[in-house]
């Protein structure tokens, strides 16, 4: 149940996430995603997880934002969808009726114009634009299909409507 459910939450939020960061690339370009990001991601997932009755949120073993650093489990956990050949979302039970749910974010054609490689995909005035916001950013260097991190959704038993 935890596994539908963890993809259920998960393409609700990478399609509300997605939609609105299109919409700002198209509107404003790069700068535009990147201020959205900046400013708007946090708290989309907080409504999100608000509304969902659950805990949802991105990390990388090479986080774009401090804030989005992995803990212990979820290093484990990267560490081990990294080394997988084809990355499948994974449900581990953390004790006392708490289950998280793990789904792997590969990177899309899309995502390179700031994730992708400096002077190739990532044009270098853009990547200059994430150094100033994101001084210490280590999101970058990704070519398409590559794993560049995890979705991560805490659930409590008895306390998630979507299960039933």
């Amino acid at each position: 149940a935890y596994l539908e459910a963890g993809k259920r939450i998960v393409k609700t939020s990478f399609e509300t996430l997605s939609g609105h960061l299109k919409a700002a690339l198209q509107a404003e370009g790069v700068p535009g995603a990147l201020d959205y990001c900046h400013t708007a991601a946090y708290p989309l997932t907080d409504s999100l997880s608000r509304a969902m009755a659950v805990s949802i949120r991105r990390t990388s073993l090479k986080p774009r934002n401090a804030a989005n650093t992995p803990d212990s489990l979820e290093r484990e956990m990267l560490n081990q969808l990294a080394a997988m050949a084809s990355p499948q979302p994974q449900v581990v039970a953390t004790g006392e009726g708490r289950y998280s749910y793990f789904h792997p974010i590969m990177v899309q054609e899309a995502c390179l114009a700031c994730h992708g490689k400096p002077g190739e995909s990532l044009s270098l005035a853009h990547q200059a634009l994430i150094q100033q916001r994101y001084p210490a950013d280590q999101a970058t260097g990704y070519t398409e299909g590559d794993f560049r991190g995890m979705w991560r959704v805490d659930f409590v038993e008895g306390q998630n409507p979507q299960l039933e």
